[in-house]
């Protein structure tokens, strides 16, 4: 038995349960379509009667995607939430498909018929309108054969070389030896634009005598009207440089009159002939004429010549003029024509009317002939002319036409053949403003309504046939571009082939759509309207062609600037100019006029070639239907490695998304992911990278978010898709289609401005799923202790192993990012571990900001890519624990001077400093040094403090956890003073320089802005302060500098009290300022830096006082000292004779104020002290010879100090570098210093202090 059927389940849909979208194509031969989104659960007829309410009975069909669904279930089917939705009109009533056939077969005739006929703008006589009648006549039958024929004749191509112009089109197009030309029942110029031409007859030419006077009336027709003509010229001479020339000109309007200078239709027959005595010479007219005229001429004269004298002497002839109606009997005679003693060529003539009709004219010449060689008086009948009082030209449309009346002279005579003018069309053109209006204008756009509506068109096409919103669009873009088409068809061309070549100009194409013409063109602004993956497409294929690239095109073109004469320019590719390019292609270009277009246009299709090379071809369903031609999309597809994924969108929590499919993410790259949403829009999102394979992705942001079944692409930032134009759409059966892409190539725009970018094809590399590096990579600080006790810092980086590929082993790297190399350059290898260990440690790293990375090695010997972790900082918690603190903390005297001595601090983490401050408290002390090890003169009376500090890795500074401290009195022994000056005492009398001025008792730096630009002066809180705090200096006055007599080493001593502040603390508020405990901040200490600097000089060459006048308070030569140049000071012994000092006071930070309460300085001679600074010594020891401070030779010292008999030799090393000092070859001459470390010798940089007398 058969098994019984399951019964059909039912649904019930809620209210809130989605949306649906429905299209609605309202009619079957038109794009036209509205898209709605209706709430699910209402069934396909509610869904049709809300998007379609005015319908009525009109028959459709529905589809649930491609599916039909049968109009008896229209009721009883409800669509789900996600479910696409179309209706689609059809075709109703009797002979459908015939109607069909002729709505194809109309359209055919509308082009295939014009290409038969010729040129639907030659067509210039009646004569041609009835050929052009029958031949889209017989197109019409011929296609109701085609109807009901089984196999139908294929389609012939045009032949009439529109597209492709034949060299007498060419030569047409172009100025150049052009010459007028009598065209009967040939083709009416059209003007597009603006041109020189050189206007065809519009009716014979023809003489006439006016007196002795010969005229020539022309008529020309320059074409359909109306036009704007002007800058007439015969060749290139302007037409007013002639004389006897009148003009007549009719623009082609329907209100023209007739013209005067022209007034009838008048044949002449130019005649040769010889009238004898009494021969009877006849000449036919032609029909229908209400006029004739005769002309004779004698062309060497009438006289006879005197043998004896020469003279020519009169004499007489006669010819009469006779007339007959050929329908009638005799002759009548018209008029009698004399010549008399004309002694140059002579012209008689008469004009006779007639009742019309056709007449015989006959000449008989009464005077008897001589004929000896002594006589002229030879006549000829040289022309008959026939004139009907009917108008010249007959024709439905207005002509543009230009009469001329010009008398023969010695500046024009013979054939007027060159005669050209100006012309320029007019019509209906958009202004971007005000609308269509009447105007002149050469924008493509304006041309191209010109051509479908302008009388020149048989079959004018009305306005509700042409897509005018786009053309208006079309016109500004071509007024932006200066884009132009300026050209005068005379060659037989078809409509749609006219209008190519004009959108050729424009860079676009003609197209239909919804019926009407239209244009498409490269609008890079215009919005996407749909998106393809492999998801919503099949069928993909491509199609590029390879070819030569040409290094150039001969770009061939009508140039106005040289009278409308052919030309070419050389548009060079990128790259390549005269001296190198040697490919060339030739390009036409239709209506181009200007050189500045030619190479516009040029760069054009060289871009074109390069940023467009190939083709896309996919087949879709009915979500083609958004599109039309040269519509913008969005496109994907793995097969040309465009996108890294594609699918429809499974839920969304938050920033999380997830999709129906894996993706995979690499570390150190950006991914994006765009989303079609139900309403057709595109929404683009930044990812957060989670390095391996994932379906779950979190968002980067804020912005809008998909709904569950939205399509998705997935790729690398800025190429997750590239955008393409529809360049065709070929519809198939069930609502689908096969789409052609190109590349949008936005670039094209700019090609003619720059260099022409590279095409980018926006590949992205997949990474293949068996060659994964590690995942979820991880650093952490961490102390380890070793086997010695000692406790370091390393960082722990741990991984994850990938799903796939067989892992051999681990490799990692780092990198410290503070050296500034990027790329592959500055990585150190770490650790090479075997699987499946998935960690290691690093140790040895300094503060700062490290990247690691790690890979994966294969079994067969191949690697993965690096998984990098950026920028991981290292903070060194353990290290930056505090140094121990200094002990025993004293003072000694050496050479007078007090110095602080204490027991240096060992610790693990390397070598230590001591920073030395003065000042009340740590906190709000100043910094006056940082040395190595002790001891450290001091400067002055005060409470100084001493810490550890040291840097155990770059960017950590530690401290001691309790800096020691010492209160100093007495801190140099007087003796043999000279002189001493307190600088605040004396109200800081010196000179101020930069930012450093005199505040009430002390002295500090100020505001570095210029308050003279304070918008408002008043309310600027603190104008000392403006502008963030400042440097300068202070130097004592001339007044106080010190003049010992003669040059001798003298021991100089300082007492300096300095601070600082924040620029926003008020300390003018406080009524005890010094008494203040904890004033300033450490901060504030820190960023500020004040110390003394000395001059010293010379004997004075002018001085007048003696060398031992000692206390001379103010020598008057004092601004003749040669000064030596400004050095920071410490304490000790300086050789001169004058002293002089400068306080420097700078601040790091624009917030920090340097405040100095108190600046002395003493000076005594003590023994003689040699200073020698910043000495190399090699490791084999250096030796020295003693040298005075500023003298220019060596010289002894005599002894040293407390009887020594040699000096004493005090060795500072530099830089905080270890050693022990050896002396040898001590004497009162010199030395010999060396440094050892461990008992070798090492290389050192020191100071030495050498003491004595």
């Amino acid at each position: 038995m058969l098994p019984a059927s399951e019964p059909l389940r039912g649904e019930i849909l809620p209210p809130d349960a989605g949306m649906v979208d429905v299209i609605v194509l309202r009619h079957p031969l038109r794009h036209e379509r509205s898209i709605v989104n209706l709430p699910a659960g209402l069934s396909l007829a509610e869904l049709l009667a809300r998007a379609w309410p005015g319908r009525g009975s009109r028959p459709m069909l529905a589809y649930l995607g491609e599916d039909v669904v049968p109009a008896e279930l229209w009721g009883r089917v409800r669509p789900k939430p996600g479910i696409v939705v179309t209706f689609r009109a059809t075709m109703h009533g009797k002979g459908v498909l015939r109607a069909l056939a002729f709505v194809a077969i109309a359209i055919a005739a509308i082009v295939v018929g014009p290409w038969i006929a010729g040129a639907l703008f030659a067509a210039g006589t009646t004569a041609f309108l009835v050929t052009s009648a029958l031949v889209s006549g017989a197109i019409t039958i011929g296609g109701s054969l085609l109807v009901n024929a089984l196999f139908p004749v294929a389609k012939k191509p045009s032949n009439n070389g529109a597209l492709a112009p034949n060299e007498e089109a060419q030569r047409i197009s172009s100025l150049q030896g052009s010459q007028n030309q009598a065209r009967p029942f040939g083709s009416i110029p059209v003007v597009l634009g603006q041109h020189r031409i050189s206007p065809p007859f519009a009716a014979k030419p023809y003489s006439e005598l006016v007196g002795d006077d010969q005229y020539l009336r022309l008529l020309f027709c320059v074409g359909y009207g109306p036009l704007v003509i002007d800058e007439f010229r015969i060749g290139e001479t302007p037409i007013e440089s002639f004389s006897g020339v009148e003009l007549e000109v009719r623009a082609g309007y329907d209100t023209d009159t007739p013209t005067a200078l022209y007034p009838g239709q008048v044949d002449q027959q130019d005649l040769s002939i010889v009238l004898g005595y009494n021969e009877l010479v006849k000449r036919m007219t032609e029909p229908d004429i209400d006029e004739f005229s005769v002309d004779i001429a004698a062309p060497q004269g009438i006289y006879i010549v005197d043998t004896t004298t020469g003279a020519r002497n009169g004499l007489g002839v006669h010819v009469r003029v006779f007339y007959r109606r050929i329908d009638q009997g005799g002759f009548t005679q018209a008029s009698e024509l004399a010549f008399w003693r004309e002694l140059g060529q002579a012209r008689r003539g008469t004009s006779v009317s007639v009742p019309r009709g056709q007449y015989e004219i006959m000449l008989v010449r009464i005077s008897p002939t001589i004929g000896t060689e002594d006589v002229a008086e030879q006549v000829v009948w040289t022309a008959l002319r026939s004139i009907k009082r009917a108008q010249p030209i007959s024709f439905p449309a207005p002509l543009a036409l230009v009469a001329i009346r010009i008398r023969a002279s010695d500046q024009l005579s013979g054939v007027v053949d060159t005669f050209n003018v100006r012309v320029r069309s007019q019509g209906l053109s958009y202004n971007g403003a005000t609308g269509w209006v009447q105007s002149m204008s050469r924008n493509p756009a304006d041309l191209f309504r010109k051509v479908l509506q302008s009388p020149p068109n048989s079959m004018p096409v009305h306005d509700d046939g042409i897509d005018i919103p786009t053309l208006e669009r079309w016109w500004l873009f071509n007024n932006l571009n200066n884009f132009t088409y300026d050209s005068v068809v005379e060659n037989a061309t078809s409509v749609y082939e006219r209008l190519v070549l004009i959108c050729v100009a424009g860079r676009a194409v003609p197209t239909f759509r919804d019926g009407k013409w239209s244009v498409i063109w490269d609008e890079f602004d215009a919005p996407v309207v749909q998106h393809f993956t492999p998801r919503n497409s099949s069928g993909f294929s491509s199609e590029r062609v390879y070819q030569r690239t040409p290094h150039g095109f001969r770009v061939k073109f009508v140039n106005a600037a040289k009278g409308y004469a052919a030309d070419e320019r050389i548009v060079y590719d990128d790259g390549y100019d005269a001296g190198n390019a040697t490919l060339f292609e030739s390009i036409d270009l239709d209506g181009i006029t200007s050189s500045d277009l030619a190479w516009k246009h040029g760069r054009y299709h060289i871009a074109q070639a390069r940023l467009r090379p190939e083709k896309y071809q996919i087949r879709v369903d009915w979500e083609h239907l958004r599109c039309t031609r040269g519509d913008r999309v969005l496109f994907a597809h793995d097969i040309i490695k465009v996108g890294l994924g594609y699918g429809r969108v499974k839920s969304v929590a938050d920033n999380v998304v997830t999709v129906d499919d894996i993706v995979t993410m690499e570390v150190g790259k950006a991914y994006c992911i765009r989303f079609r949403l139900a309403n057709g829009t595109s929404v683009l999102r930044q990812l957060v990278t989670t390095e391996g394979e994932v379906s779950a992705l979190t968002l980067d942001g804020d912005g809008a978010l998909p709904a569950p079944g939205d399509l998705f692409l997935f790729g690398e930032t800025e190429r997750e898709s590239i955008v393409c134009r529809v360049f065709a759409i070929e519809h198939q059966d069930d609502l689908t289609a096969r789409l052609t892409l190109v590349d949008d190539a936005p670039a094209l725009i700019n090609a003619d401005r720059g260099v022409i970018p590279p095409f980018d094809s926006r590949i992205s590399q997949p990474a293949d799923p068996f060659t994964l590096p590690p995942k979820s990579v991880t650093a952490k600080e961490i102390i380890v202790q070793g086997g010695s006790g000692a406790t370091t810092a390393v960082v722990r980086l741990s991984w994850q192993a990938p799903r796939l590929g067989r892992v051999r082993a681990f490799e990692a790297q780092w990198r410290d990012e503070q050296v500034g190399q990027g790329g592959e350059q500055g990585w150190s290898s770490a650790q090479t571990v075997a699987a499946p260990q998935q960690w290691i440690e690093i140790g040895g790293l300094l503060l700062g900001s490290y990247s690691f990375r790690v890979r994966s090695l294969f079994d067969d010997g191949t690697v993965s890519s690096w998984a990098v972790l950026p920028a991981s900082a290292i903070t060194g918690d353990l290290l930056a624990k505090p140094l121990p603190s200094v002990t025993r903390l004293r003072s000694v005297f050496v050479d007078g001077v007090r110095n602080l001595a204490w027991d240096e601090v060992r610790d693990w983490r390397g070598a230590v400093l001591y920073e030395i401050r003065k000042g009340s408290t740590w906190a709000g002390s100043f910094l006056i040094e940082t040395v190595a090890h002790p001891p450290f003169a001091v400067l002055g009376d005060d409470t100084y403090w001493i810490a550890a500090v040291a840097k155990p890795i770059s960017n950590l500074t530690v401290y001691s956890a309790a800096p020691a401290s010492i209160v100093i009195t007495g801190a140099t022994l007087v003796g043999n003073v000279v002189v001493e000056f307190d600088e605040k005492a004396t109200a800081w009398s010196g000179t101020t320089f930069g930012t450093v001025a005199v505040s009430g008792t002390d002295l500090r730096t100020g505001g570095a802005g210029d308050v003279l630009t304070i918008p408002d002066f008043l309310g600027t809180p603190s104008l000392l302060d403006y502008g963030g705090g400042g440097s300068g200096a202070y130097e004592i006055p001339n007044t106080h500098f010190v003049d010992v007599g003669r040059v001798v080493a003298c021991a100089v001593t300082v007492e300096l009290h300095a601070s600082a502040i924040w620029s926003d603390q008020d300390i003018l508020t406080e009524p005890d300022f010094l008494g203040i405990q904890d004033l300033l901040t450490a901060e504030a200490a820190r960023e500020v830096e004040v110390f003394i600097e000395i001059a010293l000089g010379e004997n004075d060459p002018l001085d007048i006082y003696s060398t031992v006048d000692t206390y001379e308070p103010a020598d008057v030569y004092s601004q003749n000292i040669q000064w030596g140049p400004w050095q920071r000071f410490s304490a000790g012994s300086y050789l001169a004779r004058h002293f002089k000092f400068r306080l420097i006071l700078n601040t790091l930070n624009p917030r920090a104020i340097a405040i100095v309460q108190q600046f002395k300085f003493r000076v005594d001679v003590p023994d003689r002290i040699d200073h020698l600074t910043n000495i190399a010594i090699p490791a084999e020891g250096l030796a020295i010879t003693y040298r005075p401070d500023n003298a220019p030779a060596d010289a002894p010292f005599h002894g040293g100090p407390n009887g020594a008999a040699n000096p004493y030799v005090n060795v500072t090393i530099l830089d905080g570098q270890d050693g022990v000092l050896e002396l040898s070859d001590e004497s009162k001459v010199g030395c010999t210093v060396r440094i050892k470390a461990g008992g070798i010798g090492v290389a050192r940089t020191v100071n030495i202090d050498v003491q004595g007398y």
